[in-house]
């Protein structure tokens, strides 16, 4: 008989996990991504294996799928829990891990691995690399006279990842008269008191 307290023992994990680290990178909000992992049973008999829902809202995983020849060879191997399976020697159990992400920020999860021996955790991740702004400081407008305007043109230079910004005022301090205004087919202004600042929201590689 399996012993399940094998792992605490120094028992491996009867499946090699592939990917061993499920990462997903590159994705947009709003998007869904997949990747397919594989359990493959390492050892010379067949063994049980359960796979337990990710916490994470950001994570899914679908129904395990098994070796057509488990299937045609072993039906009575296929349960009634659809993430629940014995497979064979050699053989491997395959789910689809999905990621929707309702952010841009990291996401850190696993998926838990239920064996005869113990459990084990497979790590989910996304990581994203975050924009990395440089923006002429202060920007000098010069010298003028009351009544007239200057537009000065300032250079923001991205160096990290791509990403959506959007242009606000000091939340610890902020001025009294600050207001967005748009008008059609012009970009959304940010005027705070004599300064008028356009795009004040854009988006940048």
């Amino acid at each position: 008989l399996a012993d399940r307290g094998g792992k605490d023992k120094g028992e491996p994990c009867p499946f090699w996990f592939t990917p061993d680290v499920v990462l997903f990178r590159n994705y947009e909000i709003g998007g869904l991504y997949q990747i397919q992992v594989e359990f493959r049973n390492c050892t010379g008999i067949s063994r049980r294996l359960r796979v337990l829902p990710c916490k994470s809202a950001a994570f899914s995983i679908k129904e395990l799928h098994y070796d057509k020849e488990l299937n045609s060879q072993r039906p009575e191997l296929v349960g009634l829990d659809p993430l629940a399976a014995v497979v064979a020697p050699g053989l491997a159990a395959h789910l689809v891990v999905q990621f929707a992400p309702s952010t841009l920020n990291d996401e850190n999860d696993c998926i838990t691995v239920c064996t005869e021996i113990g459990d084990f955790e497979l790590p989910l991740l996304s990581r994203r690399e975050q924009p990395s702004l440089k923006v002429a400081d202060p920007v000098d407008c010069g010298c003028m006279l009351a009544g007239n305007n200057i537009v000065e043109m300032v250079r923001i230079q991205n160096s990290g990842g791509e990403g959506a910004f959007r242009l606000i005022v000091n939340e610890d301090d902020p001025p009294e008269d600050y207001f967005y205004e748009t008008f059609p087919n012009t970009d959304l202004n940010l005027v705070v008191g004599s300064f008028s600042v356009s795009p004040a929201s854009f988006y940048m590689d």
